[in-house]
Parts: structure tokens; C-alpha cells; sequence
């Protein structure tokens, strides 16, 4: 026999507003008797605007992410026109992928400014420095490079924001990381954020790449750490963040 109370007390709140849902939270609403909830998952549809291997590769990898973070990805066939879908309602925002350099077929850029409203050209941070924002409507669209490494660097530091904001998420929570002393130094350029992708190697962080990211590096790296816009980088031993990859 438990007290009244001793289950669940009515001032403490199961979870709150804001906070991503678990398979025991589920659970435990259950048990405590509620039939129903409400949330929000996010509709993102992803768009490989070519035919690459690399780019539908980036296309699976993000849509993964998509739907382990709460939302819902409708992922679209290679090819598929970016204005068809920014005409179309079916979704909260647009991600595509490829289309965004210097190159003669590269128009997503110009397909964005054209329909859209095109924010920003050009972000800060390597890999992933032709990286493209705006919008359609009210709708935001992120458009992410064609190259596997820079695709991921860009959906990991500003497509997962821009997920937990129409999720109404808390910044607070973010993926687990583990601190760990960096093996060697990591120069950086004052001005640029870096994703840098680091293995365990005898209790440390040992970094792999900086600014091009080889799929080898992705492949044998067990997480990535960031160095901020505003620093040079870390020096061997500094403690630093080690994130998951999705």
C-alpha cells in the first residue's frame, strides 16, 4: 500500500512543456491513467535536389535524424524540383540538399531567393560555408551543401536548432556529451565555428580532420566536438565536449 500521493503528486508535474518525450514517459502516463497527450512533431520534408549518391546518402542521414528528434521527415525522391516543394503545404519547413555552390547547375540558392525569401547565403562555419536560410511563407527552408560532410556539419549545428524550435523544445536539452582532455591541438580561424570529428583513444579526444572531413574521418570517429567562432582552437589537454554523431 503506498499513501495518497505516493505514486504521483499533483504538484510535481510528470514533464513539462517543452521537453521531448521517452518510451517510459509513455509509460507511466499509461499506468497513471492518461489516455491522451499533446505534442508537436514537427513536418520536415527532406529533398535531395540531385540525383548523387553522396547527396541521397546526406538525405537518409538527415531524415534518421529527423524522426529520432520527434519530428516527422517525408523524405522526396532525388530530383524533385525545390519549387514544387515550396509550393506545395505539406510540411512546417524545407530541408534540401545539394545546390547551393558556385557550379553551373547549382541554383537552389537562386530557386530560394526567386520563390522565397532567401536570409542568409554563406554561414560561418567549416565545413558547410555555402549553407543557405530563408524562407516561403512563414516557412522556413535550410539549405544544406552537397558534399556528405558539409551537409552534416550544417544540419547538426543549425538544422537540429531550427527542428527544437518548432518543437517548442528546450534549449536546455541537447544530446549527451562526454568530457573528455583533447590528445593534440586543434587550430581553428577566429571568426569561423568548426565541426571537428574525434575518436577515444586512451582516455582522450584525438581529432581526426578539420575543415574537409574525409569520409574515412566520419567513418572511424566515435563523435565531434565544436570550436566556437570566437576562439583559435584548444590546446592538447584542454577538457572539450565530445558529441554524438546521429
Amino acid at each position: 500500500m503506498l499513501p495518497a500521493g505516493g505514486d504521483s503528486d499533483p504538484a510535481i508535474p510528470f514533464r513539462r512543456a517543452g521537453e521531448r518525450l521517452r518510451f517510459t514517459d509513455l509509460a507511466a502516463f499509461s499506468a497513471a491513467g492518461i489516455a491522451r497527450i499533446t505534442v508537436r512533431e514537427p513536418r520536415i520534408r527532406v529533398i535531395p535536389v540531385r540525383g548523387s549518391g553522396i547527396i541521397n546518402a546526406a538525405a537518409r542521414l538527415v531524415t534518421a535524424d529527423i524522426d529520432r528528434r520527434g519530428g516527422v521527415a517525408r523524405l522526396d525522391d532525388s530530383g524533385r524540383g525545390l519549387g514544387v516543394a515550396m509550393a506545395a503545404e505539406s510540411a512546417d519547413a524545407i530541408v534540401a540538399i545539394g545546390g547551393t555552390g558556385s557550379g553551373r547547375n547549382d541554383n537552389s540558392v537562386q530557386t530560394l531567393a526567386r520563390e522565397g525569401r532567401l536570409a542568409v547565403y554563406g554561414i560561418a562555419l567549416a565545413p558547410g560555408e555555402t549553407g543557405a536560410f530563408g524562407f516561403v511563407g512563414i516557412r522556413p527552408v535550410l539549405l544544406l551543401p552537397g558534399r556528405l560532410d558539409a551537409a552534416l556539419s550544417v544540419w547538426l549545428v543549425v538544422g537540429r536548432r531550427l527542428l527544437d524550435r518548432l518543437a517548442a523544445a528546450k534549449s536546455s536539452e541537447s544530446e549527451p556529451t562526454e568530457t573528455m582532455p583533447l590528445a593534440r591541438k586543434v587550430s581553428s580561424t577566429v571568426g569561423l565555428a568548426e565541426v571537428v570529428p574525434v575518436r577515444r583513444n586512451a582516455g582522450e579526444a584525438e581529432p581526426l580532420a578539420t575543415k574537409y572531413l574525409p569520409l574515412s574521418s566520419l567513418a572511424r570517429s566515435d563523435g565531434w566536438i565544436l570550436v566556437p567562432a570566437n576562439s583559435e582552437g584548444y590546446s592538447a589537454g584542454t577538457s572539450v565536449q565530445v558529441r554524438p554523431w546521429p
